[in-house]
């Protein structure tokens, strides 16, 4: 049975690995959309060895984030998943799908709509004579796709506006993340914050696995006023870490970009 205490750093790291383990199944269950596929179950550590857990859902990998209590540095923040990986603005994620076969691999029913346009995917032509220049993203007339290494990744490109993104996120049970959010994760319960860069993706690390890849310029909050800036285009010397006053355009462009959260709120 979850108890809410049970859920915030002080308590969650005072748990054997099996009982988070157990504990972070449980919300799973109750906090993601049924209709989502749930992957791999892994663990995770902070600098401080502190433990929690990620999952991939859909072929997204989300983390959880134990909540944590007011003190001098940190406001309260109660419990949520987010995302590891921002993704443009003006895009929506789909799934998932083999890169030969084009066999959808996560969320088959979203992807079946578009079984003309992936089958248009897979028989694109060879434009170059380098085979070791192959593009990494291709357009069709409605969809993405982003080779991720064994999968493709599909994505929805779409005309809306922040609240329009909120909306479609709602639907599925999750949201944008609050700058207390944002500040938890990109801390991960450390007293200063773990800048690490990824030899394997290129991409940078933020607390447990935020991660930036060098296009992001900023991220979206539930505040439409507010942006999260790529601190990693601000370099080590200028941390950045506070968000910023933001002119969001009306339909939102990929000089923004947007994680999601899954909140973890108990009755």
């Amino acid at each position: 049975m979850i108890t809410e205490e049970a859920l915030y750093w002080s308590q969650w790291q005072q748990l054997t690995s099996a009982q988070q383990r157990g504990l972070f199944e449980q919300m799973l269950r109750y906090f993601v959309h049924p209709l989502w596929q749930v992957g791999e179950i892994q663990p995770l550590q902070n600098k401080l060895d502190q433990q929690t857990w990620q999952v991939a859902l859909n072929g997204r990998h989300f983390y959880f984030e134990p909540g944590q209590l007011a003190n001098d540095q940190q406001q309260a923040v109660a419990p949520f998943l987010i995302s590891a990986d921002a993704i443009p603005a003006n895009h929506y994620f789909l799934g998932t799908i083999d890169p030969v076969s084009g066999q959808p691999l996560t969320n088959q029913l979203a992807l079946k709509h578009y079984q003309g346009e992936i089958a248009d995917f897979l028989q694109r032509p060879n434009n170059t004579l380098n085979p070791f220049a192959q593009p990494t993203e291709w357009a069709s007339e409605h969809l993405t796709f982003v080779d991720q290494d064994q999968v493709i990744a599909v994505y929805q490109r779409q005309f809306w506006s922040q609240a329009d993104l909120q909306q479609q996120l709602r639907r599925q049970g999750g949201n944008l993340p609050t700058a207390n959010q944002w500040q938890a994760a990109a801390f991960a319960n450390q007293d200063s914050v773990s800048w690490q860069i990824d030899d394997l993706s290129g991409d940078s690390l933020l607390g447990l696995g935020l991660r930036f890849n060098s296009t992001m310029q900023a991220e979206l909050l539930t505040d439409p006023a507010l942006i999260q800036p790529n601190p990693f285009h601000r370099g080590p010397d200028k941390v950045g870490l506070a968000p910023i006053a933001a002119d969001l355009p009306v339909v939102l462009t990929a000089d923004f970009y947007y994680r999601t959260v899954l909140n973890v709120q108990l009755d």
